[in-house]
Protein backbone atom coordinates (compact mmCIF):
# COMPACT_ATOMS: atom_id res chain seq x y z
CA UNK A 1 0.00 0.00 0.00
CA UNK A 2 0.73 3.38 -0.87
CA UNK A 3 1.26 6.39 1.47
CA UNK A 4 -1.56 8.02 -0.10
CA UNK A 5 -3.53 4.81 0.25
CA UNK A 6 -3.04 4.79 4.43
CA UNK A 7 -4.08 8.08 4.56
CA UNK A 8 -7.26 7.39 2.44
CA UNK A 9 -7.90 4.41 5.03
CA UNK A 10 -7.15 6.59 7.77
CA UNK A 11 -10.07 8.88 6.44
CA UNK A 12 -12.34 6.36 6.22
CA UNK A 13 -11.82 5.30 9.81
CA UNK A 14 -11.71 8.72 11.09
CA UNK A 15 -15.34 10.07 9.62
CA UNK A 16 -16.82 6.84 10.00
CA UNK A 17 -16.16 7.01 14.00
CA UNK A 18 -17.62 10.67 13.63
CA UNK A 19 -20.52 9.50 11.80
CA UNK A 20 -20.95 6.72 14.18
CA UNK A 21 -20.60 8.76 17.25
CA UNK A 22 -23.10 11.78 16.01
CA UNK A 23 -25.34 8.99 14.92
CA UNK A 24 -25.82 7.81 18.53
CA UNK A 25 -26.02 11.17 19.77
CA UNK A 26 -29.34 11.97 17.07
CA UNK A 27 -30.86 8.40 18.53
CA UNK A 28 -30.43 9.49 21.93
CA UNK A 29 -31.51 13.51 21.36
CA UNK A 30 -34.86 11.87 19.98
CA UNK A 31 -35.96 9.21 22.64
CA UNK A 32 -39.24 10.48 24.37
CA UNK A 33 -39.57 8.56 28.05
CA UNK A 34 -43.51 9.27 27.76
CA UNK A 35 -43.27 6.94 24.15
CA UNK A 36 -41.60 4.10 25.33
CA UNK A 37 -42.00 1.63 23.12
CA UNK A 38 -40.84 3.86 20.35
CA UNK A 39 -37.98 4.75 21.65
CA UNK A 40 -36.76 1.39 21.77
CA UNK A 41 -37.36 0.61 18.48
CA UNK A 42 -35.47 3.96 17.85
CA UNK A 43 -31.97 2.72 19.66
CA UNK A 44 -32.61 -0.62 18.36
CA UNK A 45 -32.90 0.39 15.18
CA UNK A 46 -30.23 2.59 15.24
CA UNK A 47 -27.95 0.31 17.14
CA UNK A 48 -28.30 -2.39 13.90
CA UNK A 49 -28.10 0.36 11.35
CA UNK A 50 -25.14 1.18 12.80
CA UNK A 51 -23.46 -1.99 13.45
CA UNK A 52 -24.46 -3.42 9.72
CA UNK A 53 -22.29 -0.15 8.68
CA UNK A 54 -19.20 -1.19 10.48
CA UNK A 55 -19.37 -4.61 8.70
CA UNK A 56 -19.84 -3.61 5.37
CA UNK A 57 -17.13 -0.80 5.97
CA UNK A 58 -14.77 -3.23 7.18
CA UNK A 59 -15.84 -5.77 4.60
CA UNK A 60 -15.12 -3.12 2.15
CA UNK A 61 -11.62 -2.53 3.73
CA UNK A 62 -11.13 -6.73 3.51
CA UNK A 63 -11.55 -7.01 0.36
CA UNK A 64 -8.82 -4.40 -0.36
CA UNK A 65 -6.15 -5.73 2.19
CA UNK A 66 -6.07 -7.10 5.32
CA UNK A 67 -3.31 -3.75 6.14
CA UNK A 68 -6.48 -1.66 5.03
CA UNK A 69 -8.55 -3.52 7.34
CA UNK A 70 -6.32 -2.96 10.23
CA UNK A 71 -6.12 1.07 9.54
CA UNK A 72 -9.44 1.33 9.11
CA UNK A 73 -10.59 -0.67 12.59
CA UNK A 74 -7.36 1.47 14.30
CA UNK A 75 -8.87 4.76 13.12
CA UNK A 76 -11.81 4.11 13.52
CA UNK A 77 -11.40 3.24 17.42
CA UNK A 78 -8.83 5.75 18.16
CA UNK A 79 -11.13 8.70 16.87
CA UNK A 80 -13.68 7.10 18.92
CA UNK A 81 -11.87 7.08 21.89
CA UNK A 82 -10.49 10.56 21.57
CA UNK A 83 -14.14 11.83 20.58
CA UNK A 84 -15.44 10.23 23.80
CA UNK A 85 -12.82 11.98 25.86
CA UNK A 86 -13.57 15.10 24.49
CA UNK A 87 -17.15 14.95 24.89
CA UNK A 88 -16.27 13.83 28.90
CA UNK A 89 -14.16 17.01 29.41
CA UNK A 90 -16.80 19.17 27.81
CA UNK A 91 -19.39 17.95 30.16
CA UNK A 92 -17.35 17.78 33.67
CA UNK A 93 -16.57 21.30 32.41
CA UNK A 94 -19.92 22.58 32.03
Amino acid sequence: MSVISYFIWILVGTGFAILFLQSQYWSVKIIDPTRARQSKWIILGGAVLRWVVVFLVLMVALSYSYTALLVVFVAFLITRMVVVFKWRQLAEIN
